[in-house]
């Protein structure tokens, strides 16, 4: 069966791995690029803060060489969204699509060696992969100038990257499964992981933990660490803590005749206050997010059996 299973994938898992090695390739040969025009223009001897023309024009030079590179995180971003619908999708689908799944039972293979067999290798193939892409993720830095702490590339870290390329091949299979169409389930898959990870990224992520908070204006302001995510300032009562409503805050702003802004804001009872995550908390949330996607991933593949024990 595990011969089998390579024979018939031989060409998904390989173009999985050959994938990854090609945009871990790509990475490492654009990350020396970018070091070795750092050093051609000389922007490592100009402050963090650009403050004399000289350190702008070295600026503006790096940039009009190195600017065709700035989407290179894309591919790392990208990757695990081609495994969900191109490699993954059609593992069992392609198979009851041309009934060649009867074949297999009739040779006494039994439907679980069938699924769990399957799932094993090409889960484990993406493993590799997932090690193989993560291993260039900090790369990504070189790409980022002016990124500081390690929250730029939380999508490409070797948890979360390796827990997206699992659930990819677990909704892959199940979509399979599901919809017994090459074509649908590769397009469900592709639908389904998109959407998961932009609400994850964009909804759950930040509330993994209850953010920190600090004064981001007036006299009493408290800067938000350099390596921190920050989250973005909120209009709040001072009182209470709640949420201005950006009706009144539009209004207020309307009114405001001049002089010490924040001032205005504590006479109407408003507090700026910057929201961020701190830089010990990244791992904790790397952890929470790899759980999630494992975590679905196994529901995913028990899905999977229930359907082709039930249902095949």
């Amino acid at each position: 069966m595990v011969w089998l299973t390579y024979r018939q994938h031989r060409i998904e898992l390989e173009t999985m791995l050959i994938g990854a090695l090609a945009v871990a390739l790509a990475c490492v040969g654009a990350a020396l690029y970018v070091a070795s025009v750092r050093t051609q223009v000389g922007l490592d001897a100009c402050p963090a803060v650009f403050g004399t023309p000289d350190c702008v024009a070295r600026f503006d030079e790096y940039l009009r060489l190195t600017g065709q590179l700035r989407g290179m995180p894309l591919a790392l971003y990208l990757y695990p969204v081609v495994v969900a619908a191109f490699l993954a999708g059609p593992m069992f689908a392609r198979d009851f699509e041309r009934g060649t799944h009867r074949l297999v039972w009739t040779q006494g293979i039994t439907r679980l060696r069938w699924v769990v067999v399957k799932i094993a290798i090409v889960s484990g193939i993406a493993v590799i992969a997932a090690i193989i892409v993560a291993s260039v993720s900090g790369l990504t830095y070189d790409f980022m100038l002016g990124s500081t702490g390690p929250w730029p590339s939380f999508d490409f870290e070797a948890p979360v990257v390796l827990a997206y390329l699992v659930f990819a091949v677990a909704l892959g299979a199940a979509s399979g499964v599901l919809l017994r169409r090459t074509v649908r389930s590769m397009l469900a898959s592709l639908v389904f992981f998109v959407g998961f990870r932009v609400l994850v990224e964009w909804k759950l992520r930040p509330n993994f933990l209850p953010p920190l908070t600090s004064r981001a204006g007036g006299p009493d302001v408290v800067p938000v660490p350099p390596d921190a995510w920050h989250l973005g300032v909120r209009y709040l009562y001072s009182s209470s803590g709640a949420d201005f409503p950006q009706e009144q805050f539009d209004t207020l702003m309307r009114n405001f005749r001049g002089g010490d802004l924040y001032s205005y804001f504590g006479s109407h009872d408003v507090i700026a206050m910057s929201f961020y995550h701190p830089a010990d908390r990244y791992w904790v949330m790397q952890s929470i997010e790899a759980a999630i996607f494992l975590g679905l991933s196994l529901v995913l593949m028990l899905l999977t059996l229930w359907l082709v024990q039930r249902r095949a």
